[in-house]
Order: structure tokens, then C-alpha cells, then sequence
């Protein structure tokens, strides 16, 4: 065989051992209760799933054709989400399309959502994606410190402005992840929740200009409500200090 040709120091039988401990087969997982599929579970097994290859001899690569297929299975909605399961270089290449998938994930998440805003208010009571608050009035500065607002809408049946920011992040369920969700979205100087009260702040302190804007003339008795648009259920939405 081509491994016992290139590798003549070491015998048929060991080499057999490291195949069948590195390999998976049409068994390996037959006997496996439900909950025994989770890939946190799994990566904590000796039958774990990996993507890597385990082989490489001078400038190839010998990969398990069962494992692989196995890999693609757990793996795929993870990928297609724009998210992958383990660390790489920020510079690589595989990096750099992941990324773009989940850049327009994050676009469509917006347009979506302003789309459904305007289908329940109309055009003239919703704004989108506000990078320059400047378009709201001229007594604004271009570039606030509170950032880009996704979505600010002025509802005149309740007499309430939402601010509102639209989050698409990869949902994972294992404690770790669950973890750096809660962090991401609520947890220290560089949260999403710090983030958006900036803009709820901005939009409170300035809130008869914003309805200037949206031509509202009656000014009494509105509220500014804050929020996240998302395209999951986040366990961050059940979270209590």
C-alpha cells in the first residue's frame, strides 16, 4: 500500500491500529442514544467528529471517507450559517467567505426587518438603517457616538418610538457558547446592550426633535422603547441578573 511503501519503519499492524483508531464506520454511532449526537457531546468522545485530516505524507493528505461524510452532516448548517467550528487564521481564505455569508445574513436580517415595520406603520413613520443622524435633522452632528441605528420607528397609535437593532448571530447550544452569547449581547463595555442604550439614549434626549421629523405635532405623553430584532430565540432573552 502506498502508507507501507512510504512508511517502511513502521509495521502493517500499527499502521492498521492508527487507521481504525482514526477512522469511523458505517457502526460507529448505531448504537448512540439521541442526546449522544450533540457536538459538544461528541467532541469529548474518542469517535468525535473532525474535520481535519490525519495523514499527511510529504504534500498528501489521506482522509477517512466515512468520517468526512459524517463531518458534512453535523457540520453543514453550521457553514451555511456563516459560522465554523473551530479556529482559523482571520487571513484565510475560507475565513474571508465565511465572513461574507454572514454579512449578508446580517443584510437580509435588516431589510427584513424594515420591510415588516413599514408593512405594520407605512413609509413615513419608520426610518432604516441611520448612519448619519443628520438625515433626521439638521441640528444633528453627521456621525453620533451612538453609531448606526437598523431601525427607529414612530408609532402614533401608542405614541411610542422603537429603537431598534437587528442581531444575527450564530445560535450555538453547548455551555461555552451560551456563554459568549450572553456575554456578546449583554455583558460588559462592548455589548450590544450598551451599544443600543447609547441610541436609545441619543433618541430619548432628543425625542420632540425625532418627532419633528416624522411630523408628529402632538409631543405629549410619548415613550422611547429599546430592543433587538433577531433571528432566533437567544436563550439572552431569559436572562435575570
Amino acid at each position: 500500500t502506498f502508507i507501507g511503501e512510504t512508511l517502511l519503519e513502521i509495521n502493517n499492524d500499527e499502521i492498521e491500529k492508527n487507521i481504525s483508531f482514526l477512522s469511523l464506520d458505517f457502526n460507529t454511532y448505531s448504537n448512540n442514544e439521541y442526546m449522544d449526537y450533540s457536538l459538544d457531546r461528541l467532541m469529548k468522545k474518542k469517535e468525535r467528529i473532525n474535520l481535519s485530516p490525519f495523514i499527511k505524507v510529504d504534500d498528501k493528505y489521506l482522509f477517512g471517507q466515512q468520517l468526512l461524510l459524517a463531518s458534512f452532516t453535523s457540520w453543514h448548517n453550521t457553514l451555511i450559517d456563516g459560522d465554523i467550528p473551530f479556529s482559523i487564521d482571520e487571513a484565510s481564505l475560507i475565513k474571508k467567505e465565511l465572513n461574507k455569508i454572514h454579512d449578508k445574513l446580517d443584510k437580509d436580517l435588516e431589510i427584513l426587518t424594515c420591510k415588516e415595520a413599514v408593512k405594520s406603520l407605512g413609509e413615513e413613520f419608520v426610518r432604516c438603517n441611520i448612519d448619519t443622524t443628520y438625515t433626521l435633522s439638521k441640528k444633528f452632528p453627521q456621525k453620533p457616538s451612538c453609531g448606526e441605528i437598523d431601525l427607529l420607528v414612530a408609532n402614533p397609535n401608542t405614541k411610542i418610538i422603537f429603537v431598534m437593532d437587528a442581531k444575527n448571530v450564530n445560535q450555538k447550544h453547548h455551555m461555552s457558547a451560551i456563554d459568549r452569547e450572553l456575554n456578546k449581547f449583554l455583558k460588559g463595555d462592548k455589548s450590544y446592550l450598551v451599544k443600543l442604550n447609547k441610541k436609545f439614549d441619543f433618541i430619548e434626549e432628543n425625542k420632540d426633535e425625532i418627532l419633528n421629523h416624522f411630523k408628529i405635532e402632538d409631543k405629549s405623553r410619548w415613550k422611547v422603547r429599546k430592543g433587538f430584532v433577531v433571528n432566533t430565540l437567544y436563550v439572552s432573552a431569559f436572562h435575570k441578573e
